[in-house]
């Protein structure tokens, strides 16, 4: 299985439906979930804890990838929609299993 199909597969599993189709490569999506992840730690603590709360319920992890606010390249809508179509899952928790599912796809790829 192709590293993108194992990375949705996992992520879709775990209640966060991606598509495979815009998924890149595992060098190229590990860095920007890094980035990512960078971006929102390093946010002001009452922020960061807002915006937990908001990707929770609210269609709003999207607009990480607005060119004002630059968290994320818009080429990743897709897998942000997917955070957004993920009921009750703070961006947090997105991007923990974004980890959890990056390393389980590059096992995967790594023993076919």
């Amino acid at each position: 299985m192709a590293f993108a199909d194992s990375f949705a597969t996992c992520m879709s599993n775990a209640g966060i439906p991606v598509e495979a189709g815009g998924i890149p490569d595992a060098a190229t999506l590990g860095p920007v979930i890094d980035y990512l992840k960078s971006f929102v730690q390093n946010l002001d603590p009452d922020v960061r804890d807002g915006l937990d709360a908001a990707t929770a319920d609210d269609l709003v992890s999207v607009a990480l990838a607005d060119a004002e606010v630059g968290a994320i390249d818009h080429s990743y809508v897709g897998l942000l929609h997917a955070f957004d179509n993920a009921a009750g899952f703070p961006l947090s928790l997105c991007l923990q299993w974004c980890d959890h599912c990056l390393a389980e796809a590059n096992s995967s790829a790594s023993t076919t």
